[in-house]
């Protein structure tokens, strides 16, 4: 018998919380490790330096490279227990989807237009609606993409076929999916979109318009 989606949300819910707790614990003791080699290690170097100056900045090479050593251990152990709370949070969220209690998710409201044929009659947007349901997108793109499939679904009985065939592969495969929408909700902090960077592209580089500048060109 084919595996539920809610029992699947139960069993990636308790391995993601014991891994979470692992790095948890291994965060923290890196954490005073560090410290610990940084102290011991400024301590030793200056104990040392009266009488062995030698032996002194020895000693504080070693201990800037254990030091530098922890450091990279900290950061890697930090973005992976970030990225596993991500993927949690999406677990969370996706209970409260199966829960209908999804209301409060971004419901696509800019997105209407009141001079298109059916998005503004047919509860493509807004509260309640198709996309506030559907969607899980990390970036404008991702959201903007998925508006226009709404409002202009594909005509072309090849193309049909092809998104049909596309969303059975990837609902074989939920656990990539939040693999990959929790790498995109890393980014979800970054209000720069991709069209302000365009037209900021598209800007005049007042810079180089000055008397100086165009003197040393």
């Amino acid at each position: 018998m084919a595996q539920s989606f809610d029992e699947f949300l139960a069993e990636v819910k308790a391995a993601w919380s014991g891994e979470l707790a692992r790095l948890t614990a291994r965060y923290n003791v890196l954490s005073w490790s560090r410290a610990a080699a940084f102290l011991a290690g400024i301590g030793l170097t200056w104990w040392l330096f009266r009488t062995m100056p030698i032996g002194a900045i020895f000693v504080g090479v070693i201990a800037l490279v254990a030091f530098l050593f922890l450091l990279k251990m900290h950061a890697e152990v930090a973005n992976a227990r970030d990225h596993l709370q991500r993927k949690l949070d999406i677990v969370a969220e996706e209970e409260q989807i199966l829960s209908w209690q999804w209301l409060q998710r971004d419901g696509g409201d800019h997105y209407t237009n009141p001079e298109h044929e059916f998005s503004f009659d047919l509860d493509l947007f807004g509260r309640g609606s198709l996309f506030q349901y559907l969607h899980r997108h990390s970036t404008k793109i991702g959201g903007d993409r998925l508006a226009n499939w709404l409002m202009y679904p594909p005509l072309d009985r090849a193309e049909i076929i092809a998104r049909q065939a596309a969303v059975k592969e990837l609902a074989a495969m939920p656990q990539w999916q939040m693999q990959l929408q929790a790498h995109g909700n890393n980014t979800a902090n970054q209000t720069e979109s991709s069209d302000s960077l365009l037209s900021w592209m598209k800007e005049p580089f007042e810079y180089l318009e000055k008397p100086q500048v165009k003197l040393m060109l």
